[in-house]
């Protein structure tokens, strides 16, 4: 068995198996003739119905709902201020960086990301 979970086991009959060109060549499988795409080897009941397999999935799709992203609802900004070493003038980038980040802020309060 390989890092995705690929076995010696012939695809069986009507199957192909591919790899994804956007998820790291991920290996997945198509059944021409019903055009069911999933990303696990055919169990022997997809294999021996892969119309069914398609109903079935479809089904299951429409009674969960899709999670929702979660609003964001806070930020935290950490800023050190104290100067490690005079080099560093810590205070003046402050100065320059305070009103971009007070401006960021209201962006996302404007914009109702968080409150």
């Amino acid at each position: 068995m390989n890092d995705f979970g690929q076995t010696s086991v012939p695809i069986p009959k009507g199957w192909t198996r591919g790899n994804s060109r956007t998820r790291n060549n991920r290996p997945y499988y198509f059944h021409r003739a019903s055009r069911h795409t999933q990303w696990h080897f055919p169990t022997p009941l997809e294999a021996s119905d892969p119309v069914g397999t398609k109903r079935r999935m479809a089904a299951t799709q429409q009674q969960s709902p899709k999670k929702k992203k979660p609003q964001l609802n806070s930020v935290a900004i950490i800023v050190p201020y104290r100067d490690l070493h005079v080099a560093q003038n810590r205070a003046k980038h402050l100065q320059s960086f305070i009103p971009h980040m007070k401006n960021f802020l209201q962006n996302l309060v404007n914009s109702h990301k968080i409150e």
